[in-house]
């Protein structure tokens, strides 16, 4: 891995733990919005930015199969995708009893999403088709979930919670395949684009997915209050 690349992923870090301390200050005067989104758009970013270090460092990285694996990555996945997902739910359930069945269902449906990524990354041939079609189909089943049965309980929930919702819903659709998208444009997977232009990409997507939903979704919580 050259400088160049390097430096981006400190400079990942630096912004990750800038924005973990923003929403921590936000959170000492909460406006009415529970503590729980606020821990949790707290620890997305803090988690990312921890796993990153190895990465900068060159330690969460292996090379298989001729291609480079990083490790860390998958450990982050594995654990922000979830609680972006909970996030999400978290809103759109935001004035009534919380379904625990919706909200464990759809982080542990993008746990094993995550791991079939993971373990397609490591397959070569028919194998690694599989992994990415089971992959992509229980990604159609999460994003369902987010428009069918979600959706319809924010919308029971007054005409700004749906509509902060929905805004929500979109923006993790839009960056969620943008996500998954460019991941499998990396070199781990099926190395589509130069290295330089995929860290890049991935790194601007990451920043946005995973500190900027959080704190897209924090703001309008707040302005939700400041309303009521």
């Amino acid at each position: 891995m050259s400088q160049e690349h390097i430096i981006l992923y400190w400079i990942y870090v630096i912004v990750m733990l800038t924005g973990a301390l923003v929403i921590a200050i936000m959170s000492r005067n909460s406006k009415g919005v529970p503590k729980i989104n606020y821990f949790i758009s707290l620890f997305i970013p803090m988690w990312s930015a921890i796993l990153y270090i190895p990465i900068a460092t060159l330690i969460g990285t292996n090379n298989i199969n001729a291609k480079t694996i990083f490790y860390a990555k998958y450990l982050d996945c594995i654990v922000t995708i979830p609680l972006l997902l909970i996030l999400l739910c978290l809103t759109g359930m935001y004035n009534m009893k919380k379904n625990n069945t919706i909200l464990f269902g759809v982080a542990f449906s993008s746990i094993i999403m995550i791991l079939f990524i993971f373990i397609g990354s490591l397959q070569i041939g028919i194998n690694r088709y599989i992994c990415f079609f089971i992959e992509a189909l229980i990604s159609f089943i999460v994003l369902w979930v987010i428009w069918g049965p979600i959706e319809n309980i924010a919308s029971t929930q007054g005409y700004k919670v749906y509509r902060l919702y929905k805004n929500m819903a979109l923006y993790f659709t839009i960056f969620f395949g943008s996500y998954f998208i460019s991941w499998i444009m990396s070199s781990s997977v099926y190395d589509l684009v130069s290295k330089k232009f995929y860290i890049y990409i991935f790194i601007t997507i990451s920043v946005l997915f995973k500190l900027g939903f959080g704190l897209v979704n924090i703001i309008g919580l707040r302005k939700l209050e400041e309303n009521e």
